[in-house]
């Protein structure tokens, strides 16, 4: 039997590295649909996908040594049903809002430290495109 999430009563994206113009553009979008939007820190780096979002039984996270702590943006999303997901990438690209990074809670990643998830989409981003991010 495959693992899965069961969306929560609350949905909600992660931001991390976002400039505050872009973050609030992303957050209007998210608001128009009733999505929560928390920003990410560099000191919640360490921190699980879990925790950050708000779940139960996710132990706070290892810091990240400041060379750890990557210049990029990136955006994670909660778990959703499909049409909702349409709704919320039509309401970014209807605000001119494209990030390079994202991707969505997953019964694997959900325990990965968020500085692990964004390692993990550097490296995907850069064997699909061949452009570092």
């Amino acid at each position: 039997m495959k693992a899965r999430i069961v969306p929560p009563a609350e949905e909600r994206l992660l931001l991390y590295g976002m400039e505050e113009e872009r973050q609030a553009a992303v957050s209007a979008a998210a608001a128009s649909l009733g999505i929560r939007v928390q920003v990410v820190e560099p000191a919640q780096l360490g921190s699980p996908l879990g925790r950050l979002m708000g779940w139960e039984g996710f132990q706070e996270g290892t810091p990240v040594l400041p060379e750890e702590i990557p210049a990029v943006e990136c955006l994670v999303i909660g778990p959703m049903e499909r049409r909702r997901l349409d709704q919320l990438l039509r309401a970014l690209g209807q605000a001119g809002v494209t990030v390079a990074l994202k991707a969505m809670v997953t019964p694997t990643n959900q325990k990965w430290p968020m500085v692990r998830l964004i390692q993990e989409l550097r490296r995907e981003h850069q064997a699909m495109t061949g452009e570092t991010v």
